[in-house]
């Protein structure tokens, strides 16, 4: 694939991530349960602090989706990706990944230019 596509499946993955975030928090701080998309790996959070993680996380995937391009970016989704869990955070995870080769492949492709 080349890195426009893989660059725009990047920008899909955070943005589907992002919404599946913010929405599944904010179900979960009004207290519904919603573990499933939400399933944070530090434990001894209550139900409304998940919440609230998971909307942080969730704005923050979405705010910077357009920086995708810096290796900055793909380390911060890469990190939110783990520290969040769950489907959206699998998804962001799996973007921050693919953005991090995108930047790797176009930097490789500009040194042999």
């Amino acid at each position: 694939m080349p890195e426009e596509q893989l660059a725009t499946l990047a920008k899909a993955l955070v943005l589907a991530g992002g919404v599946i975030l913010v929405v599944a928090g904010m179900i979960e701080f009004v207290g519904g349960n919603v573990s499933s998309y939400i399933n944070s790996p530090l434990s001894g959070l209550e139900r409304a602090q998940e919440g609230v993680l998971a909307i942080v996380a969730g704005v923050l995937a979405l705010s910077g989706y357009r920086q995708l391009h810096m290796i900055g970016w793909s380390v911060l989704l890469i990190v939110l990706g783990i520290v969040t869990g769950g489907l959206g955070g699998i998804l962001i995870l799996v973007s921050g990944l693919v953005s991090l080769v995108v930047v790797h492949a176009e930097k490789t492709v500009s040194l042999q230019r």
